[in-house]
């Protein structure tokens, strides 16, 4: 049980530090929460995501929570297959971060239906 609540917390924790990143970031840009959400859920419901409503928007929250919480069950896998990871948790686990956003831009969003998806400049 306390490896299923550690995987929940590291999921939530993660999930909430990203989403708010993304709001500080896109809403400066001139994106709204529930655009930001929405566009979540576009990739995995394409443009029509685009479409809907607050129901879409919760439809992106779902997905992403349950992104980051698959995210924090591979490194606790990982981590109880090769335990020097858990000797240095922050180094590992911001190393695994960095590793897991770079998938994401670089290889996961860019492969599913995301509306109007462009790689980061700068």
């Amino acid at each position: 049980m306390r490896r299923v609540l550690t995987i929940v917390l590291a999921g939530l924790i993660s999930g909430t530090l990203d989403l708010l990143a993304a709001f500080a970031s896109y809403v400066l840009q001139g994106a709204t929460v529930v655009g930001i959400l929405k566009y979540i859920a576009s990739g995995l419901l394409g443009a029509a995501a685009q479409q809907g409503g607050l129901a879409m928007a919760w439809i992106g929250l779902k997905c992403h929570f349950a992104l980051t919480m698959t995210m924090a069950a591979l490194f606790r896998l990982a981590a109880l297959k090769y335990r020097p990871l858990t000797s240095r948790l922050w180094l590992w686990g911001s190393a695994y971060g960095v590793l897991t956003w770079a998938a994401m831009v670089y290889v996961v969003v860019p492969r599913f239906a995301v509306v109007g998806w462009k790689l980061p400049e700068g």
